[in-house]
């Protein structure tokens, strides 16, 4: 006997081609619900397109705490995103092993190294910008509004000596160094 390669409730072939918006399938207005199940897409893509304003892909979870979205090639889980009470977006390496990075309203958390090809780190408030390890601040760098001098760092090669020196717009810059309390500099 014969044998059974597409078995479907609804098996449509070809979408047709001669009008402006040709598809197999075409829901107007309203919800698409798939109630169990998986949606797959064979050798194609996703496109959420909104034309009046902002377009959103909502992931909603009813009965879950979390929202997950899996990135896969090859068969193999690529990446993860997922969004849950501990924080709102967490980004990992594969499955859900390795946290690469959290991102929340106190700020982000990266489990690595930050490298920023061009540009700066900066913060947008007029207050200070931390460098903490373990959760404790080693270095503190305090806003001075309008600030056109700043301190300069440079390393060195092998023998050579470390810098710290002014930099900036102004020709002639002092460096001063304070202590707290009764200790000397």
């Amino acid at each position: 006997g014969d044998s059974i390669t597409v078995a479907a409730t609804v098996y449509i072939v070809d979408a047709p081609t001669e009008g402006v918006t040709n598809a197999a399938l075409y829901i107007a207005d309203g919800d698409a619900i798939l109630a169990l199940g998986d949606l797959r897409l064979d050798d194609g893509n996703i496109t959420v397109k909104q034309t009046a304003s902002n377009a959103f892909l909502n992931i909603t979870t009813d009965n879950n705490s979390s929202a997950i979205v899996r990135f896969k090639t090859n068969g193999t889980i690529r990446s993860t995103i997922v969004g849950d009470s501990a924080a709102p977006f967490r980004f990992f390496s594969g499955d859900s092993a390795t946290v690469l990075a959290t991102f929340e309203a106190a700020g982000v958390t990266l489990a690595g190294t930050l490298t920023v090809s061009t540009g700066s780190i900066s913060t947008e408030s007029a207050t200070s910008l931390s460098l903490a390890t373990s959760g404790g601040t080693q270095l503190q760098a305090t806003h001075v509004a309008s600030a056109i001098n700043y301190w300069g760092f440079e390393g060195a090669v092998s023998g050579g000596n470390l810098k710290c020196s002014p930099a900036g717009t102004d020709t002639i810059v002092a460096l001063q160094f304070y202590s707290r309390g009764s200790d000397y500099v």
